[in-house]
């Protein structure tokens, strides 16, 4: 009686949503509505549909329909043996959406299978085809659509009572048997096939050189097959229940067997059969005889396997396309479901499934798992930059995933501090996702950040390291040279540099590329600032995008480095000042002005720059310098004036002020 008690206390307390809730038991099979669902679930809307191969009016399995938020469920259709027996994968549905197509194992016209289809209300029932032992039986698998062309697998019948591969269309015509397996060569398909572009992609539950199934692809037109692997034990073995899923030239799968501990393994595979790679091998303590199919999302795998794992009955995981940073997400218990045979779908932050059995019945469960339950930082980062105006760092990034979840929940801003990260920051949802980080010091060094979310399900893993790039300047001969740390966040497709007389007037006076971290600035004028800009491919910073009043030409389309004033540094320029003798009158001007240095007499270089650095004015001579200027061309502004000698050289400001 406590047992019982216990079960039901800790099924109702799982399947109750609660802060910090990452899993949650959506239904309870009872038998009587179905029972042991063995393949994955589909949306439509905010419906989920799904098959039980067993339980339902005549213990044969049902079909059933139930909303996204755990409410009405509907036993939609009941088999009864000449209508189809026993379903053994998933539905799929039509590309109109209105009708779903699947295949029952057992049943029909011959008891060998057949193929359904139902509209999404549960009514219109009827058998497109029923498989036969000559032409292909007992499908354990699910149908694959493409176009008005169903392709699939039969575990049994065909030429050889090994199973074959067929299509049909989807109003049941056109049967063909593509192709008929062998024992002795690939045999007896337990799954799904999936499609790209015109081929076909599957595997065999036994069979094989070495009677460990097998890896093979094949024309939608039934030419070309090709065994792309034999399995042998070792590398994987048995494939049993799901399919294969593609990401790009890449295949990935599993198997029930094989691997290292003879527990199943995940492998990834080109679609040429080339590169296999054995992912990572399951021990029962990270889980055990996987069923089920991959899911890809981004770069990562998610999945489930039958038993093992934490208690034994199963868990869900996810883990890298390259096979690093398995993480086991949930462990299956009794009371909310153990032992899944299917595979997960995705929606809108949150994973679908179903397991065999377990649950106030023990006759299995729909379930949700919860996007945050992963831990991971998923929200996209756009920049870390500093802010000219103030010369501190600013961090800006997006908001359009989740966590936080829910509308509540926080952005934690840390900052590495050389010995170690300390939070300097927690940024509320309700105002912009940016952070002016007024304790920073981007001048003194390069600064480093990373986020974080923290909501009901706690906090989040970090995000990838950003970096600010850190600028310093040194005076040379007529020369300042720049020398700045890459930016670490985006690759820049180029660095921009800027100049200016103060930070708020700095424009761009050159390019270099992305590999490229100095940059010499000859006859600069005297106490210049300088910034650096990487500038980002994806264009402008989205969503927060503003522009600086203060740099005419950015548009936080780059992260900017810290401001440096030349001013603070004993320059080459000023310097030389003193090596020869320059007179420049009058000055401040508002027409023409002289240059007079009557030391020379030896050839002579005058060269005046606006301050965007553009050459305005250039003469030679040869003696005393005693030149006119007629200004009347120039701007009002502030100008350098260069003279160079073999004896010395000079750099001095002109101001001119237009009435």
């Amino acid at each position: 009686m406590k047992k019982n008690a216990l079960l039901l206390f800790l099924s109702l307390f799982i399947g109750c949503e609660f802060v910090g809730a990452q899993y949650y038991v959506m239904h309870n099979f009872n038998g009587t509505g179905g029972a042991c669902p063995y393949g994955d679930l589909v949306l439509c809307g905010s419906k989920l549909y799904g098959l039980t191969s067993k339980g339902g009016v005549n213990h044969l399995g049902c079909i059933f329909s139930i909303d996204t938020n755990g409410t009405g469920f509907k036993d939609l259709h009941d088999f009864n043996g000449i209508n189809g027996a026993n379903p053994g994968g998933s539905l799929i549905l039509s590309v109109t959406r209105d009708t779903l197509y699947g295949m029952t194992e057992m049943g029909g016209a011959y008891n060998c299978g057949c193929i359904f289809s139902i509209d999404t209300g549960g009514k219109g029932y009827a058998e497109v085809l029923n498989f036969g032992a000559s032409s292909g039986a007992h499908p354990a698998g699910s149908l694959t659509l493409s176009g008005k062309m169903f392709y699939g697998l039969t575990s049994g019948g065909g030429a050889y009572n090994e199973g074959v591969i067929f299509s049909v269309k989807t109003n049941g015509s056109g049967y063909t048997d593509m192709y008929d397996f062998l024992d002795a060569h690939y045999a007896n398909p337990n799954g799904s096939l999936i499609i790209a572009g015109n081929v076909l992609y599957g595997m065999t539950l036994w069979g094989g050189s070495n009677h460990e199934g097998s890896i093979f692809s094949i024309h939608t037109n039934g030419s070309g097959y090709i065994d792309l692997r034999d399995f042998n034990g070792t590398d994987g073995g048995y494939s049993y229940g799901g399919a294969l899923a593609i990401l790009g030239n890449k295949l990935y799968g599993m198997t029930h067997f094989g691997g290292i501990y003879g527990t199943g393994n995940i492998f990834s595979i080109d679609t040429n059969g080339n590169n296999f790679k054995d992912l990572m091998d399951f021990n029962v303590t990270n889980g055990q005889y996987p069923c089920g199919s991959l899911t890809v999302e981004g770069n990562r795998l998610y999945g489930m396997t039958y038993v093992g794992g934490g208690l034994g009955l199963g868990n869900v995981f996810i883990i890298n396309t390259n096979g690093s940073s398995f993480t086991d997400l949930h462990d299956f218990n009794m009371a909310a479901g153990s032992k899944p045979y299917g595979s997960l779908i995705y929606s809108q932050g949150i994973w679908y499934g179903m397991t065999e059995w377990g649950g106030s019945s023990d006759s299995g469960v729909i379930f949700k798992l919860n996007k945050c339950a992963i831990n991971e930082f998923s929200e996209p980062v756009c920049m870390l930059t500093v802010d000219t105006a103030t010369n501190k760092c600013e961090l800006i990034w997006g908001r359009t995933n989740s966590p936080p979840q829910n509308g509540f929940g926080s952005y934690n801003i840390y900052r590495d501090t050389g010995t170690g990260l300390v939070l300097v920051h927690s940024q509320a949802l309700n105002v912009l996702s940016e952070y002016l980080d007024l304790t920073s010091d981007p001048s003194a060094n390069s600064e480093s950040y990373e986020l974080s979310t923290d909501d009901s399900c706690g906090e989040s893993d970090h995000s990838s390291s950003l970096a600010t790039m850190h600028l310093t300047t040194t005076a040379g001969f007529n020369v300042y040279k720049l020398n700045w740390t890459p930016y670490v966040g985006f690759t820049p497709s180029k660095y921009r540099i800027f100049r200016g007389l103060t930070m708020h007037s700095m424009v761009q006076i050159d390019s270099v590329s992305n590999t490229t971290l100095t940059f010499n600035d000859t006859l600069p004028p005297i106490g210049s600032y300088y910034a650096i800009e990487a500038v980002n491919p994806a264009g402008a910073c989205i969503p927060t995008a503003k522009i600086k009043g203060h740099n005419t030409l950015a548009t936080l389309s780059g992260s900017f480095s810290n401001g440096f004033n030349t001013g603070n540094i004993l320059t080459g320029m000023a310097a030389y000042n003193s090596l020869i003798s320059l007179t420049i009158y009058p000055n401040p001007s508002n027409g023409s002005v002289t240059l007079q240095s009557l030391e020379l007499s030896g050839p002579w270089a005058v060269n005046i720059y606006n301050e965007l650095g553009q050459q305005v004015f250039t003469k030679t001579g040869t003696g005393i310098l005693n030149e006119k200027i007629n200004t009347e061309s120039f701007a009002s502004g502030i100008y350098s004036v260069r003279v160079q000698t073999s004896a010395g050289n000079s750099v001095k400001k002109l101001v001119l002020i237009r009435k």
